[in-house]
């Protein structure tokens, strides 16, 4: 062994714990969102592995340099094509939930009309309280389902309309 690869070999974590600390710390402070956005849905993956290993990591005490809020902060100004996202991470579970099974349960070989106030209703069935609905946006999922590759038409107050992308 090379005196390089013993003095790396110094710099190795010891355990399973502090490899694990160390490469999240790794990731934090390296310029990472352009590699995942390169990496499509793999860097995603990635990130979520990171983001699941923070958070056992950090389970019964700060082990990593970030808690999982701070890695998750923004450091920079939201592109316009990241804010459907991040509006999305926000909403509670529940909210696409309602969507996808009204979409599910209504929709034809290549479309889906989804009444404002059947979904309203089923968020309400799952817990949520209107006023939240209203006023925290829950309604507006419209980027984050044709990122999904549904063409969406919103008529207020009728409802949502998803179509198929016709190829």
């Amino acid at each position: 062994m090379s005196r390089e690869q013993e003095g790396n070999r110094e710099q190795e974590p010891e355990t399973l714990e502090s490899a694990a600390t160390w490469v999240v710390d790794l990731f934090d402070q390296a310029n990472t969102s352009h590699a995942v956005e390169l990496l499509g849905s793999r860097g995603e993956i990635l990130k979520g592995a990171i983001e699941d290993l923070r958070n056992i990591l950090n389970a019964d005490s700060q082990k990593t340099i970030l808690d999982g809020r701070q890695a998750n902060e923004s450091i920079r100004p939201l592109r316009p094509d990241e804010v459907a996202e991040q509006q999305i991470k926000q909403f509670p579970a529940e909210v696409m939930e309602a969507f996808n099974e009204l979409i599910a349960e209504k929709a034809s070989a290549d479309y889906c009309t989804i009444l404002q106030r059947d979904v309203v209703t089923r968020m309400i069935s799952k817990g949520l309280k209107r006023q939240d609905i209203f006023n925290k946006g829950y309604l507006n999922v419209e980027e984050a389902f044709r990122r999904a590759g549904w063409t969406v038409k919103y008529d207020a107050p009728v409802g949502y309309s998803f179509d198929k992308p016709r190829r």
